[in-house]
């Protein structure tokens, strides 16, 4: 049987056909198509490479208010400071871990929905080129940066385009208490007080020696650059492509080029740490890169009229191809069943709790009670 995650890639990629060749927009069939999708990733069980690891962070904070204060900071340090607040607060009321992470996971679609509603005319193709990166591998599988990028895109993300950053800064820094990578967000600031980094020949220039570097450390190390990172090159490449053709630049929305210098600083990230020996790293520090290369492709895409099917064409095919490669690399380092291929990559939802041994392996066994 197909997996249900194919049959909404293929709901997607329809909702993105319709948008092309009509010009278009489907509000209600975005908004229904989203629903479901946001129910499938709130009522998922065991999906993710990290759920369970998570579910070992959950064990080891204690209740606020059954322990104390003083346990709880005490107690060991497995993840930031204000996650463990997090789940430290809903353990005092009760809530078990596998409600937090669908609680956690309704909140994560809800922001990420507020920003695509705000900053997307093509809301089909903005979920199309999420949906493999952001919400299968970071929504679904990294709880506490799926939480902190979502906040960043539907709360921080505003504050910047209106120049506000002195609380921006703040707001960088509380969402470093959920995850470390947050900081690296505050090197933004720079894009706004430094003149000549908004110079696209000198983010190029950057770019190209940061690859140059990335790349050197690969043959140094002998190492061969994951297909991630030729994946994130086309695009790149593409999105200039589609930039340069673009005619009428002065109609672009003012916050275009602040998404651009966004864009361009996580390709420098990713040129500099593209082997796959620092890949985790880099990819989780890229990743608001990847989200704005999603808004910048919509945004361009709404006046793109030369070879704008072939531009369509290569824009569904390299996202294709990531689809395929990132739920192979799920179901590896998911260690599901060998029955389980591509075609059937299943869905696992918290109806199925105590079926979880059939679909994948799990080495880990919750000891923490509700008493």
């Amino acid at each position: 049987m197909i997996s249900i995650y194919h049959l909404v890639f293929i709901v997607i990629l329809l909702g993105v056909i319709l948008e092309g060749v009509t010009r278009k927009k489907y509000n209600k069939f975005f908004c229904l198509t989203y629903l479901f999708l946001s129910i499938l990733v709130t009522f998922r069980y065991g999906q993710g490479t990290d759920y369970f690891n998570y579910w070992s962070i959950y064990d080891t904070v204690p209740s606020i208010a059954r322990q104390g204060f003083w346990t709880f900071w005490n107690s060991p340090h497995f993840g930031q400071i204000g996650w463990r607040l997090i789940i430290s607060i809903f353990k005092s009321f009760g809530v078990g871990f596998v409600a937090i992470t669908s609680i956690i996971s309704a909140i994560d679609m809800l922001f990420l929905f507020i920003f695509i509603r705000k900053y997307y005319q093509y809301r089909f193709l903005a979920l199309f080129l999420a949906y493999h990166t952001f919400i299968l591998s970071y929504i679904l599988n990294t709880q506490k940066q799926g939480l902190m990028m979502c906040i960043f895109l539907a709360v921080v993300f505003p504050l910047y385009l209106k120049n506000d950053l002195i609380k921006y800064t703040i707001g960088v820094l509380l969402l470093t208490t959920i995850h470390k990578i947050a900081p690296v967000y505050l090197a933004l600031i720079a894009f706004k007080k430094i003149g000549f980094l908004r110079n696209r020949k000198t983010q190029f220039a950057l770019i190209g020696f940061f690859w140059a570097i990335g790349f050197g450390i690969c043959i140094v190390l002998g190492i061969r650059p994951p297909i991630a990172v030729i994946e994130r090159l086309g695009m790149f490449v593409l999105v200039q492509i589609i930039y340069m053709s673009y005619r009428d630049k002065e109609s672009l929305p003012s916050y275009f080029q602040d998404m651009m210098n966004i864009y361009a600083f996580s390709m420098m990230l990713y040129g500099l740490f593209q082997s796959e020996f620092l890949m985790v790293s880099v990819s989780r520090t890229a990743i608001l890169g990847k989200v704005f290369e999603i808004s910048i492709i919509g945004i361009l895409m709404l006046h793109v009229n030369k070879n704008r099917g072939i531009v369509y064409l290569g824009i569904v095919s390299m996202v294709c191809v990531m689809y395929v490669k990132n739920i192979n690399m799920y179901l590896t380092e998911g260690t599901y069943n060998s029955k389980y291929s591509f075609i059937n990559y299943p869905y696992i939802s918290v109806l199925d709790i105590g079926d979880i041994a059939n679909y994948r392996y799990v080495n880990y066994n919750s000891t923490y009670s509700e008493e």
